[in-house]
């Protein structure tokens, strides 16, 4: 075996919680960005994942509603704990209110991630990836008056910031799938 082309026999999965697919598009480009690293990338809503053994990485992804994230991420967070711990992970989070960057909002966002990390502290994402998401007129019309009341309409996604996210991700997946290579000592001198 060349190890070169050395790469893990199974794959990574990038799985997310969606209520209107503005999370399922970002999933796709992070999956398609971890893909040029590491190989093969699946892609599928969190309501669909039974079986986490064909994965050695996972990378889950939830917008970001009511300051927390979708209960069926949380469910999948739950319902997989004990294989997710033997598991290298990535998170990354929508926030609508993360249309306006400011430090209020940027906190607000962290608060949110902070939630599911008291919730299940035996995670420890290697990378956490918050971005402004989409936000629809029908998302304001159900919105809780207060912390959203400063919600724009409009799609505030960073393209290229989710991509080198991504990229960063794959970088790092690709660096921990390698195996260590052994030292070559210099020929002696003649």
């Amino acid at each position: 075996m060349e190890t070169s082309n050395w790469m893990p026999k199974d794959a990574i999965l990038v799985t997310y919680a969606t209520r209107s697919g503005s999370t399922a598009e970002v999933a796709e480009v992070i999956a398609y960005e971890i893909g040029q690293f590491c190989g093969r990338v699946d892609v599928a809503p969190v309501q669909r994942v039974r079986d986490l053994r064909p994965y050695w990485a996972v990378v889950l992804g939830s917008p970001v509603r009511h300051a927390r994230w979708l209960p069926e991420a949380i469910a999948f967070l739950s319902a997989q704990r004990a294989t997710l711990r033997l598991r290298l992970m990535g998170v990354f989070q929508l926030c609508g209110s993360l249309c306006q960057d400011t430090p209020q909002n940027r906190e607000a966002a962290r608060q949110a991630y902070e939630e599911i990390r008291r919730t299940f502290p035996e995670f420890r994402p290697l990378e956490v990836g918050m971005f402004a998401g989409r936000v629809s007129e029908e998302m304001l019309q159900h919105a809780v008056h207060g912390g959203q009341a400063a919600l724009k309409p409009g799609d505030w996604r960073d393209w290229e910031a989710i991509r080198e996210w991504g990229q960063k991700m794959g970088k790092i997946l690709f660096g921990m799938c390698q195996p260590s290579l052994p030292v070559r000592l210099p020929p002696e001198k003649l």
